[in-house]
């Protein structure tokens, strides 16, 4: 048996980085036989399989370094530490501090479902290089991320693997345990979900890249255009929208622009609103009962996959296209974030509701097997990577 490190953007009220968190626990517990687990959050919280996690750092530090120094202890009295919070590798400062993380453990470092790039310097790319040199295995979510860490570090143990999320398929009884996780509210939505449960309404999840930039102007012409569509679909089938906050954060969350939305939608629509909530197995049992789903989150895409619900993704980052490229989805599902083509999601929509819409391409099954390739340490032995760097 031994103790894990769980590093990622853990605690910051994103159920996709939940769903890593959690399948980054399912897998170093029975891959790698972790039986209790440090986890980089600056919060508590709860959920299945892991239970209740504890606050390891702070969101206002007493001085200045306090939470690396504790994330440096959690390194050093942890047998493996674990990089699976859907890491986008692009930033030198971040990298440098992973390399720092990794130098302290004594056990294995692993880099599990992480993208890279586009990288924000020279400098950020010279750090992941000697990220991709330090880890012992690296798991790489996208064809374009695997392609540049070999020309970036050839000799690294790098293999293109898959996102971390289908792992929670391979998880027994999730769904029904996490109602003991969560309020008592969720068992019934739970109980309702059957192989012929009657679908309805079409699920949006969007989340305010332009905000952070201060470009208001674009975000507007994005909504406006989502809500007039949705607006129509509704007058054309009935279909309610439901309305999804994957990023409940204060300041970084999707509540402004949802209501945003909201607002731009007119009255006679029903709109149903599902604010944060932390147990991803809870939010893909409710896209199981939704007709189909609008994902700019990149994982309310995966979540959408995951519960076979037809998705339509508003593509704003590397990371969507090639999220969308592994699973072969439709190449009419896909629509630029920054420049939506109104008429043709209206008519995808319709057409879809209509007459059904197309499938990807990839089966669960072939998703999972993929995804276990994070915890598949085959390429070398534990005593070779142990060797290697300690």
């Amino acid at each position: 048996m031994s103790k894990a490190f769980l590093y990622g953007y853990y605690g910051m009220h994103n159920a996709g980085d939940n769903a890593l968190l959690l399948a980054s626990a399912w897998g170093a517990k029975h891959y790698l036989h972790a039986e209790s687990f440090t986890v980089n959050s600056p919060v508590p919280f709860k959920l299945p399989v892991l239970g209740a996690v504890e606050r390891l750092i702070s969101e206002k530090q007493l001085f200045r370094g306090q939470n690396r120094l504790h994330q440096y202890r959690a390194a050093w009295t942890n047998d493996h530490l674990i990089f699976g919070g859907g890491s986008v590798l692009h930033c030198a400062r971040d990298i440098q501090h992973m390399r720092h993380l990794c130098n302290l453990n004594q056990g294995l470092s692993l880099a599990l479902g992480v993208g890279i790039g586009p990288f924000k310097n020279v400098a950020a790319e010279r750090e992941c290089k000697k990220l991709l040199e330090r880890c012992d295995f690296i798991g790489l979510r996208d064809k374009n991320s695997y392609r540049v860490a070999k020309e970036l570090a050839p000799n690294a143990r790098t293999e293109l693997t898959f996102d971390l999320a289908p792992m929670l398929l391979s998880i027994p009884n999730l769904a029904a345990t996490s109602s003991s996780v969560d309020n008592a509210v969720a068992a019934p939505h739970i109980k309702r979900e059957s192989g012929d449960a009657k679908r309805r309404g079409i699920g949006v999840a969007l989340c305010p890249v332009e905000r952070f930039k201060g470009d208001f102007a674009s975000e507007t012409y994005r909504l406006k255009a989502l809500a007039r569509s949705l607006a129509l679909v509704h007058a054309l089938t009935g279909e309610p929208i439901y309305l999804f906050d994957f990023n409940g954060h204060n300041t970084l969350g999707d509540g402004p622009v949802h209501k945003q939305l909201k607002q731009l939608i007119p009255d006679k629509v029903p709109v149903i609103y599902y604010h944060y909530q932390s147990n991803p197995a809870l939010i893909i049992e409710k896209f199981k009962r939704l007709k189909a789903v609008i994902a700019m989150r990149l994982h309310a895409a995966v979540f959408g996959y995951l519960a076979n619900t037809p998705t339509l993704t508003l593509s704003y980052h590397s990371k969507c296209d090639g999220w969308n490229d592994q699973i072969g989805l439709p190449a009419a599902h896909r629509f630029n974030a920054f420049a939506v083509d109104e008429m043709q999601m209206q008519k995808v929509l319709l057409d879809g509701l209509s007459d059904g819409f197309d499938k990807p391409s990839l089966s669960h099954s072939q998703a999972l097997q993929e995804s276990l390739k994070n915890f598949s340490l085959d390429q070398f032995s534990m005593e070779e990577a142990l060797c290697l760097h300690h």
